[in-house]
């Protein structure tokens, strides 16, 4: 060693050689968990990029939306469609309203040819709707001439015939049937046939046997008078004619 009194002189400022050093360790920094009980909050707002589409609702059925034309050949009708409208409004609620007039308007067609002061020639039937005298009465009708007495009488009638099959759970075309062929030939028509000849069908079972009934036993010109009216109507009756 050249300077022997230089290394003494470092050897006594640091106490110690080199190597002989204490170990420092490096700090590690404390990571401290996340809470899982504390709430995340987001504040980046949320981007909703698909427009969102709202259904309306399905507009509510007119409250008449089947036509009363039969055509040119019955205009003079048309005059009274206000009155076909309103009666069937009023007594015959079932299915759609303007369909129940629609069976008016058939059935004063088959009845008087829509001529209000039209008479049978072989029976007291007399006015739009053909009521006889005694049926007349019974619906309170004193004018039997009056467009208005006729057809609110006459829709009280076939609805009354329709309520009388209630409860054999006819679907609703035969039961109009039936109350036509009761309109023609009065309840004890329909009742009788079915009750002589055992077509009385029981509830549930298929309209197709009373039909069949209606077809073979009643009168022809009952027949007839069912099956023109609910032709025109759209319902037809699938006896023969």
């Amino acid at each position: 060693m050249k300077h022997p009194a230089v290394m003494l002189a470092v050897l006594a400022l640091t106490g110690c050689v080199p190597d002989e050093r204490p170990f420092k360790p490096t700090p590690v920094p404390s990571v401290t968990a996340p809470s899982l009980s504390a709430p995340v909050s987001i504040t980046a707002p949320v981007s909703i990029t698909a427009p969102v589409s709202i259904t309306p609702p399905a507009p509510l059925r007119p409250a008449f939306d089947v036509s009363l034309d039969f055509g040119p050949e019955w205009e003079r009708c048309d005059k009274f469609d206000p009155l076909f409208r309103s009666a069937a409004q009023r007594y015959m609620p079932w299915g759609a309203k303007a369909e129940s007039a629609r069976w008016l308007k058939a059935m004063a067609i088959r009845e008087s040819s829509c001529i209000p002061t039209a008479c049978a020639t072989t029976s007291t039937a007399c006015g739009l709707m053909q009521h006889l005298e005694g049926t007349a009465r019974d619906l309170g009708i004193t004018d039997r001439f009056d467009p208005p007495q006729s057809v609110n009488g006459g829709a009280r009638y076939v609805a009354w015939q329709f309520s009388q099959w209630r409860a054999h759970d006819r679907v609703y075309v035969t039961r109009m049937h039936l109350s036509l062929d009761g309109y023609y030939r009065g309840l004890g028509g329909p009742l009788g046939d079915q009750g002589r000849f055992g077509c009385l069908a029981a509830p549930g079972a298929p309209d197709e046997q009373w039909i069949d009934c209606f077809g073979r036993f009643a009168p022809p010109d009952a027949v007839h008078y069912v099956s023109d009216i609910s032709t025109r109507v759209g319902h037809p009756f699938g006896g023969t004619s």
